[in-house]
């Protein structure tokens, strides 16, 4: 099977013809667990709703189906909205898509943070950064990660 990037998706070939895939660069699984939550602090029927399908697909996409082309963007898109919307939130994140534990993503998370500030502008915000960050943990009562200090 060929790929072939497009500027809207990823169009695949198949013997069937080509379909272009919505928003390749999210995560379904991602937008599935947003979902996911969203459906079971509200209801299925209200969120797919909003969503702008059927219940019934979305309820079969929450279970693990693929979502046709259609639903795939439907869902992208409010779950983009979604981010606007709440983005400090406590949801599903692109950065949960990690496979590694925290204390080795601390450091490299901090510097995607910071990739486009240089010399003392960034060393300044790492320091603000990390500062806030020990802070938090110690007003939580939990102690502090050893990545904090290893950046």
């Amino acid at each position: 099977m060929a790929l072939f990037a497009l500027d809207k998706g990823v169009t695949t070939a198949m013997a069937e013809g080509t379909r272009e895939v919505p928003y390749p660069e999210l995560d379904i699984a991602v937008v599935r667990k947003y979902a996911n939550r969203r459906a079971n602090a509200s209801s299925v029927r209200e969120i797919a709703r909003r969503i702008g399908m059927r219940h019934t697909s979305f309820d079969k996409f929450l279970a693990g189906s693929e979502p046709y082309a259609r639903n795939r963007t439907l869902l992208c898109e409010w779950y983009l909205r979604e981010h606007l919307a709440h983005p400090a939130s406590e949801w599903a994140h692109p950065v949960e898509r990690l496979s590694s534990t925290p204390a080795e993503d601390g450091p490299s998370l901090l510097d995607r943070l910071l990739s486009e500030l240089r010399g003392e502008a960034r060393t300044e915000a790492r320091l603000r950064i990390t500062t806030a960050l020990a802070q938090g943990y110690r007003r939580m009562g939990v102690g502090e990660p050893e990545w904090l200090y290893r950046t």
